[in-house]
């Protein structure tokens, strides 16, 4: 069952290496990322202690993925992709972003997001980069608009 997570499942010790799947930095990163970003973001998750979650917001007409993990023991159930759909649900007539590397980037292709070539972010310009969109369930897919959705955002 997907739920909102509150201060007490993201400040839990079993969250951080959960986090540490979604993005790869120190230990100190990861706290500040609890500290600082995720009271500004949308968190849901699955299961007690959390086994999966994604962290997002809405902008410039547009869900942004920031961050999503499952662990490693639960991958390949479904989780990623409930996840994935539960966003949707909120914002049916938005599209769905993320900017994501290697890592990631066949997650997203399997959920029939389109792909291409993102920037290089200066936090990791070895990495290549990629900016993926999933059309909105309803309604006409969102104009282009002077706003960047992605812009600012933290995801490594």
């Amino acid at each position: 069952m997907i739920r909102e997570l509150g201060a007490a499942d993201v400040t839990s010790p079993d969250f951080v290496p959960l986090l540490r799947e979604a993005v790869t930095v120190p230990d100190a990163e990861l706290h500040r990322i609890i500290a600082d970003e995720f009271p500004l973001l949308s968190v849901i998750g699955v299961g007690e202690p959390v086994l999966a979650f994604a962290a997002f917001a809405y902008r410039c007409s547009a869900t942004v993925v920031e961050y999503v993990a499952v662990s490693a023991s639960h991958r390949g159930q479904g989780w990623g992709r409930a996840l994935i759909d539960a966003i949707r649900a909120r914002h049916p007539d938005a599209a769905v972003v993320a900017d994501t590397d290697d890592d990631a980037v066949e997650f997203y292709e399997r959920l029939g997001f389109s792909i291409e070539a993102a920037a290089v972010d200066p936090r990791w310009p070895e990495r290549q980069r990629y900016r993926c969109r999933l059309a909105p369930l309803v309604g006409e897919p969102n104009a282009a608009t002077s706003c960047d959705p992605l812009a600012g955002s933290t995801t490594p």
